[in-house]
């Protein structure tokens, strides 16, 4: 269910959910914010990782939009996840379809934190994925590992897709238009519905392996843009 915010341009905003996609995506909402306004917006970081998160991202970001990190006490506290609902503002360097024609690369990322338990692959599990994209004729990229956003940006815009499992980086892909799959794993029905619907709109995603690896090589040159 999506949850309708009226923004107040000159209240204190903060957001409990301080992950690097969520931090991600809450960048992304304050921005969209203070463009539709004309003035800065006033955020309080819940912590510092989510303050350091929002710095590191924001030059990433295009947009005319202002943030001001603040230490006063917030106003609003957005509810969950209303940051994902809004549209993202596209990153400084985006999906080209032309180019991605050209392009073997394969980014990928799964070693999320949330949930890891039930959303990474085993070593033999990925190993597999890996041989068998090397063998449709992809070079297989990895993502995460807490690389810099440079190395993910240039990387997710210069890929012909992305697949993961549902992280931070997949969330980042929503702003850089990289097409991008899911494969979830051991995750409940209920999760991947809410996942779905709230946070990665427009990301096909497989259960396992098995279901991803004969969508790859049939539709190698169809992949969409997100945006």
């Amino acid at each position: 269910m999506l949850r309708v915010i009226k923004h107040q341009w000159n209240k204190i905003y903060t957001y409990d959910w301080w992950h690097f996609g969520d931090s991600w995506a809450i960048t992304s909402y304050l921005l969209k914010i203070s463009e539709e306004s004309g003035k800065p917006v006033r955020y309080y970081p819940t912590n510092s990782r989510q303050r350091d998160n929002i710095l590191q991202i924001r030059p990433y970001l295009k947009s005319k939009g202002i943030i001001h990190i603040v230490e006063q006490s917030p106003e609003v506290k957005l509810p969950h996840p209303s940051p994902y609902n809004k549209k993202f503002v596209k990153a400084i360097r985006t999906w080209d379809r032309q180019h991605a024609k050209r392009s073997r690369i394969v980014a990928y990322q799964f070693d999320g934190n949330h949930w890891g338990e039930y959303k990474n692959p085993s070593g033999e599990q990925l190993n597999r994925l890996l041989d068998s994209l090397r063998k449709f004729g992809y070079n297989p990229v990895d993502v995460g590992g807490h690389r810099p956003i440079s190395y993910i940006i240039n990387t997710l815009s210069n890929c012909k897709f992305f697949v993961g499992c549902p992280s931070g980086i997949a969330v980042a892909a929503r702003s850089v238009c990289c097409p991008s799959y899911l494969i979830t794993f051991n995750l409940c029905d209920a999760a991947l519905y809410w996942l779905k619907t709230c946070q990665y709109p427009g990301m096909r995603m497989f259960k396992y392996i098995n279901d991803f690896l004969p969508f790859a090589r049939k539709e190698m040159y169809k992949f969409k843009p997100l945006c």
